[in-house]
This record gives structure tokens, sequence and C-alpha cells, in this order.
């Protein structure tokens, strides 16, 4: 069975942020977590949002545009896969 991630908000958030303080819990959790995860343009939008100033170029150096491997369930906007570079800092 392949289990797929969702990523939301607050995980983002957490994530990039290096200053909140469940960053490094869950820095360690998506260590653990195979690729792909996924999430969504509106996500995105409100991790940018919420991280202020340098939201947009913090969230872009952690996420990569890729449609969705399974054909079935491609959106039209597509999906973000998050990357794992933020695991090597």
């Amino acid at each position: 069975m392949n289990n797929r991630i969702i990523v939301d908000t607050g995980s983002l958030v957490a994530l990039v942020g290096e200053r909140d303080a469940r960053h490094q819990w869950v820095k360690g959790q998506m260590a653990t977590i195979r690729p792909p995860m996924l999430t969504c343009e509106a996500v995105i939008s409100e991790t940018c949002f919420l991280l202020g100033r340098n939201g947009k170029s913090r969230v872009a150096g952690v996420t990569a545009r890729q449609p969705s491997p399974d054909p079935e369930n491609r959106h039209p906007s597509d999906v973000h896969a998050v990357a794992r570079t933020w695991h090597h800092r």
C-alpha cells in the first residue's frame, strides 16, 4: 500500500519557521516520511502569509511544483510535493 502524507499549513510553518516552538519536532517527523508529501496552493499561500515579509522566499526553498504522480487524482491546479532540501540545512 502506498501511503501519501498531506502537509497542512501548521506543519509547513513549523518546518520553515526555525523559531517556531514545534520546528524541531516537525523536522524530525518529516525526516522519517518517504516522499512524496503533498499539499496545495492554498496551504502554500497561507504559509507565505503567516511567515510574513520573507515568507515567499522561505517557502520556495522547501517546495517543488510537481504534478500528481497518480493520473486518477490529478487536479487542474496540480499539487505541490514538499521537497526534502530543508533536512540537509
